[in-house]
């Protein structure tokens, strides 16, 4: 039986179908292909890389230059001439408005600034102000004007052990290091104005005091203060209502609830042990103060500020964070078996140390 064999012009139609075919799928996966590659080219134009479950990372070359212009270095006035070698800094910092005011760690010598000037963008500016805060080991320096570009703001608050950050020491460049792990002050009582814990990094022996923290994104985190266990990072969270009130009213001010407390969330000494989980126990309320107003007491234990709940990673100090002074909270608390809910107007802790 003879073999079917089909017209060389049917032959030619399929050839021509099938040409047509391969070229649109090519067509389509080329196009694909040169979207996905304007894609990834985008990706890389934004200086990323995506991490599993994390958010985007810059890599250390491009950290450096995306915040080294914000990070200052500070030189006696006799020691500077027409170069400025880092070795000589005898102090570092990080620029916190485009107006010019300076954060820098607090000197043991008290006087150490007043006779300095800021390398701020490759231009040496002489201090103008100094304010020091009461509160935590920092000052705020001001000087003409920002040469600086000022980074935004992170929340070190929310990092998680095991993350990665970029520490400058200097304007000169930096390094990353990672965040293992909270050193709550040991005490058994705190006040509710002051902070309770500090971030633990991995050491390194270029990290001092000074030294600026940025987020894997280029995000401010705080910086590195000398504290009597060590280096320790600052976060800038706590730094926050200070640097509002200094940047809206020219003064250091932050809210005051006006009590000390305990913080049933963390261990406790014998003493101290009762049968609640968390809470913070009130020690002592200031006479007069936001607190003894809004009638808490001694032996009350604040379970809740604004309805946000204390927690084992929360302390009460934390919950203060948002609030300015005269700024009105609902404090939900429990005195004996009883809960209770009070308005409190919390009052004002100013820094009043202007050099």
């Amino acid at each position: 039986m003879a073999s079917f064999r089909p017209p060389f012009t049917w032959l030619l139609f399929s050839l021509l179908v099938g040409a047509a075919s391969g070229f649109v799928a090519a067509s389509v996966f080329s196009l694909s292909l040169d979207r996905y590659a304007d894609s990834l080219l985008a990706s890389f134009n934004t200086a990323t890389i995506q991490g599993v479950g994390k958010a985007p990372i810059l890599t250390a070359q491009l950290l450096n230059e995306r915040v080294r212009r914000s990070v200052v270095d500070v030189y006696q006035n006799d020691q500077v001439g027409e170069n400025f070698p880092p070795a000589l800094a005898f102090a570092h910092g990080v620029a916190l408005s485009s107006d010019g005011w300076i954060l820098l760690p607090s000197m043991a010598a008290a006087g150490s600034y007043n006779t300095a000037s800021i390398l701020i963008g490759g231009a040496l500016l002489p201090i103008e102000q100094i304010v020091q805060d009461d509160v935590l080991p920092v000052v705020y320096a001001k000087v003409s004007s920002a040469q600086a570009s000022v980074v935004p703001l992170g929340e070190a608050l929310t990092l998680s052990m095991g993350e990665e950050v970029f520490v400058m020491p200097s304007s000169q460049g930096g390094f990353f290091s990672t965040a293992y792990g909270w050193r709550w002050r040991p005490a058994l009582s705190f006040s509710a104005d002051t902070p309770t814990r500090h971030l633990l990094l991995s050491s390194s022996a270029d990290m001092g005091p000074g030294s600026t923290v940025f987020s894997s994104e280029g995000k401010l985190l705080g910086l590195m203060i000398a504290d009597d266990a060590g280096i320790e990072l600052l976060p800038i969270d706590f730094i926050l209502p200070s640097l509002r009130s200094l940047l809206k009213n020219g003064v250091l001010n932050r809210a005051s609830l006006g009590l000390t407390f305990i913080d049933l969330g963390r261990s406790l000494s014998s003493k101290e042990q009762t049968s609640e989980t968390g809470g913070a126990l009130v020690k002592t309320v200031v006479p007069f103060g936001a607190a003894a107003a809004a009638g808490i007491q001694p032996g009350d234990i604040i379970m809740s500020v604004d309805g946000v709940p204390m927690t084992s990673d929360r302390s009460l100090d934390e919950l203060l964070l948002p609030y300015d002074p005269l700024t009105t909270v609902t404090i939900r608390f429990k005195r004996g078996t009883v809960f209770t809910e009070t308005e409190a107007t919390l009052g004002s802790l100013m820094s009043e140390k202007t050099q």
